[in-house]
This record gives structure tokens, C-alpha cells and sequence, in this order.
């Protein structure tokens, strides 16, 4: 069976920490978008008969879920099409206060660096 180029095959949630970014140029601009899942597209035919695939992002975009390939076909003017990761304000706060935690917890260790729970595993 031939599978039409672009078609989405199956798809996997995405993490919350990845967005695509698009321009559509005039007063629209930068557009950035959620990837909500990572989408199965078909790229291409071989000769023999197969089809190729690739994981591209499927993205939030104006109450609809999209893939670049639908880019392509209904908003072709679009150009600098890149993924990246999603920019978290106060992360590195965040890191801090994680890191601050972890050591008020770790058991109390010895000089040596050695910890009761290396006495117990012994």
C-alpha cells in the first residue's frame, strides 16, 4: 500500500519542554508553538516499494495540531523553521533551590566522605 507523503503514521506525547518556532513574516512575525507529540511522517517512496520515515514535531498552532509537512501545504510563505527547547523562566532558581534540598537531606557523612548508609551496605 502507497502511503501519501507527509501523512502521520502514529504519534508520542512530546515532553513540555520542547517548542518549534516559525516566521510568517509581516506584521504576524515570530510565531513559537508547543510540540505537543512526535509525530511518525512519511518522507518518501524507494523503488522497491518501501516508504521512509522521519520523527518530526507535532506542534500546537491556532486551536490545531500541525506537523511542518502541513506548513508546507496550507502556510508555504513561512520561513526559519527551527525546534528547540522550551526556555523556562527561573530555572536556574529552580536548579539553586533543588540543589540547596538534596544537601539538607544527604545523610551526615563522615570525614572520609564515607556516610552511615556505606556502614549499612557493607
Amino acid at each position: 500500500m502507497k502511503i501519501a507523503i507527509g501523512c502521520v503514521l502514529n504519534m508520542a506525547p512530546a515532553g513540555h519542554d520542547w517548542v518549534v518556532a516559525f516566521d510568517l513574516g509581516g506584521e504576524v512575525g515570530e510565531v513559537v508553538c508547543p510540540v505537543v507529540a512526535w509525530a511518525t511522517v512519511v518522507r518518501g517512496h524507494l523503488k522497491d516499494g518501501t516508504t521512509t520515515t522521519d520523527a518530526r514535531p507535532a506542534f500546537l498552532w491556532d486551536h490545531q495540531v500541525w506537523t511542518e509537512m502541513d506548513l508546507i501545504e496550507h502556510a508555504s510563505g513561512y520561513t526559519n523553521f527551527e525546534i528547540r527547547a522550551r526556555e523556562i523562566p527561573g530555572a536556574a532558581e529552580a536548579r539553586a533551590r533543588q540543589e540547596a534540598l538534596e544537601e539538607a537531606i544527604r545523610p551526615d557523612s563522615d570525614p572520609d566522605g564515607s556516610s552511615a548508609l556505606d556502614d549499612f551496605t557493607r
